[in-house]
């Protein structure tokens, strides 16, 4: 494979910040140096002056690049979507990092290179590390180039050497990652799209509660996350929130609603069976499903999504302990969430047990249905998932 383009990915920050200084000293230091004697052209972005979280710039660049690089350091959101992004589009990735920081289990088969935490600090440069990182690139730059591009990414044969992924699971996850590269291509096109990006639980919680209020057709919503939102703090509002917007007693009621959810955790029960009372007669589908992703999404009125994007699971920091969220991305436009309905609907259609409420006149025994049914799929959300995460691949 022929390299002539390199996009960076990396904690850009605001100018005379950590991160901005740590960036140009990277550049400067290392890249430059390999700009030189690998005759490659390296692009990074700079502060995005496009509307949303990414510039149409970011988009262009990483499409056109042939091979992106991508700094884990201070482990920043935007730099994981950027890689994600790139690996949609299947470009190559690199990942460089301090060696005190570790990839996510999703991603640790990929190509990682580690370099001294001080290989920057305030008052000089570590020469020495900044040519054992310049050497560490080069050679896999030199594998890669050797390589044929259709060695080099491809997500779906490393899910194949998971041994808990069940067929089943690997349909899902095909179908959602052809389905996320239709919606980047349509989001490249930038024509009528409106993106915002929601950083914060509390403030992503509070755009959810004013959109589902403001429902007139449909409502799709997952959650994969191992918490409920009931009675969570800064979320109690959504959950009420879809506990009354089907109440056919309300000026607006929404035609639809289906929810769902993964049975990943026993607080969640407790959600399940008060939203099934609360709606016994209206048209609210409730689906549990036995597996968890890395996403999670709201659909309103079929031209708003929410993408929500978790927490690392093993942040059990003060800060961000009980977090259902990290941050969401908010696109408006019907194609877009079309295509992500049809990715809430391929889920669905896998759930393991099914709950229409307008079918009901009560919960009467069914309670205890769903409660064995939710019971049976937490045992095997707690083995095999356990096992996945355990699970560590190689090259």
């Amino acid at each position: 494979m022929k390299i002539k383009n390199v996009f960076l990915v990396t904690p850009l920050g605001k100018e005379r910040s950590k991160e901005r200084i740590h960036a140009d000293r990277m550049y400067n230091s290392v890249f430059e140096v390999l700009k030189e004697e690998k005759k490659y052209s390296f692009m990074r972005a700079n502060i995005s002056s496009g509307f949303g979280i990414f510039s149409e710039n970011i988009f262009s660049d990483i499409k056109k690049a042939d091979l992106v690089v991508a700094d884990i350091i201070m482990s920043n959101l935007n730099v994981f979507y950027e890689a994600g992004l790139a690996h949609a589009l299947n470009k190559p990735v690199i990942f460089i990092g301090p060696d005190n920081v570790s990839l996510p289990s999703n991603v640790k088969h990929i190509n990682h290179i580690s370099y001294r935490e001080d290989i920057f600090n305030n008052t000089s440069i570590n020469s020495d590390e900044i040519d054992k990182l310049v050497q560490k690139l080069k050679i896999v730059f030199d594998k890669i180039e050797a390589a044929d591009k259709d060695e080099l990414f491809d997500y779906i044969p490393y899910l194949r050497h998971c041994k808990d992924i069940t067929p089943e699971v690997l349909s899902t996850y095909n179908n959602v990652i052809d389905d996320l590269r239709k919606i980047i291509d349509e989001l490249q096109s930038r024509d009528n799209v409106f993106t915002e990006y929601i950083e914060g639980e509390s403030k992503t919680f509070d755009e959810l509660t004013k959109a589902v209020k403001a429902a007139r057709d449909s409502i799709f919503t997952t959650r994969f996350s191992p918490y409920t939102v009931k009675g969570k703090q800064n979320t109690n509002t959504f959950y009420q929130t879809i506990k009354q917007v089907m109440d056919r007693n309300q000026e607006h009621c929404p035609r639809e609603f289906q929810r769902i959810v993964a049975t990943n955790h026993k607080e969640k029960l407790d959600e399940v069976l008060d939203l099934v009372r609360c709606n016994v007669g209206n048209n609210f589908t409730i689906h549990l499903y036995r597996h968890e992703l890395n996403f999670e999404i709201v659909i309103i009125d079929k031209k708003t999504v929410f993408i929500h994007f978790k927490r690392k699971e093993d942040d059990r920091s003060t800060e961000n302990k009980g977090k259902l969220v990290s941050a969401t991305l908010k696109v408006m436009n019907p194609r877009v969430a079309a295509e992500f309905e049809a990715i809430f609907h391929s889920i669905a259609k896998n759930a393991s047990y099914s709950i229409r409420c307008n079918d009901l006149n009560n919960i009467g025994n069914l309670e205890n249905e769903i409660t064995n049914q939710f019971e049976e799929g937490l045992k095997y959300c707690e083995t095999n998932f356990k096992n996945i995460d355990n699970n560590n691949i190689n090259e």
